[in-house]
């Protein structure tokens, strides 16, 4: 029986894939076009490409490749948040149940959907567990005092954000809130820090309170190292076995070669 993939943008999706590939499991995927990576159709038994906003042909997708179980990783498009695509019937009324147009709140509701339809939605870190960021410094550089100062006080407001479902990042600076992050993304969010501030910042990244760990699970990488550098340098603090680090032997050394820290909390 095979498991299935909802894929989104960024790098998840492909490391889900490789990951569940390597235990022997059959994956189907039902990616969005334009946005999840092309490379994932090396590594998956059968995929479906959709346009953003149909939700009835992933779901149907997902049913008649014999899926039980599936898993949602990557983000979901700015485009739907905003309803600046086109909706099917099933996606309108996924839009409709939920509170918000918040991401969690979306998935939530349209995990309900796509239970009705016998298939259940498992914790994102399934097969994923190896990309946990652990805690403690993941580089030779550790933060000094001042910048854990600025980690403990931006875990509190990051907490805070995530809590009405805004989002998993702050980028602080002694302890004043440089930037928050909302569904630009973190990438956009240290941007746009860097613009506000010159030198270096700390970017801290946490769950949410009440996280659903079927989705929406924090993810660092190479690129919030080289944006981090381009914004100034310093710290990226990431909750410890609840945010993963996808591609880590190239952030890392990413992160040395910048002068970049990176540490789980």
């Amino acid at each position: 029986m095979p498991i299935g993939l909802i894929a989104g943008m960024g790098p998840l999706p492909l490391e889900f894939a490789k990951a569940a590939s390597s235990t022997g499991e059959e994956v189907f995927a039902v990616a969005f076009k334009g946005y999840a990576d092309p490379a994932l159709e090396a590594h998956v038994a059968g995929i479906k490409w959709i346009e953003v906003g149909q939700a009835k042909g992933a779901v149907l997708a997902l049913r008649d490749a014999g899926c039980k179980r599936a898993v949602t990783a990557g983000r979901i498009p700015q485009e739907v948040v905003l309803g600046s695509v086109a909706l099917d019937g099933l996606a309108r009324r996924v839009v409709a149940a939920a509170a918000s147009r918040q991401t969690q709140t979306l998935l939530r509701a349209a995990a309900r959907y796509l239970a009705r339809y016998g298939i259940k939605l498992l914790d994102a870190r399934t097969f994923l567990r190896g990309l946990l960021v652990p805690k403690g410094p993941l580089t030779s550089r550790e933060p000094t005092e001042d910048e854990w100062k600025d980690i403990r006080w931006g875990a509190r407001l990051a907490k805070a954000i995530g809590a009405l479902d805004v989002g998993q990042a702050v980028v602080v600076h002694s302890k004043a809130v440089v930037a928050v992050e909302a569904i630009e993304g973190t990438d956009a969010c240290i941007e746009r820090a860097g613009r506000l501030l010159t030198g270096p910042k700390v970017v801290v990244k946490v769950s949410k309170r009440r996280q659903d760990m079927r989705f929406d699970v924090p993810v660092i990488g190479p690129g919030t190292v080289r944006r981090l550098y381009e914004a100034g340098g310093g710290v990226i603090a990431a909750e410890a076995g609840k945010t993963f680090i996808v591609d880590r032997e190239t952030a890392l050394s990413e992160a040395e070669r910048l002068g970049v820290c990176i540490v789980g909390f």
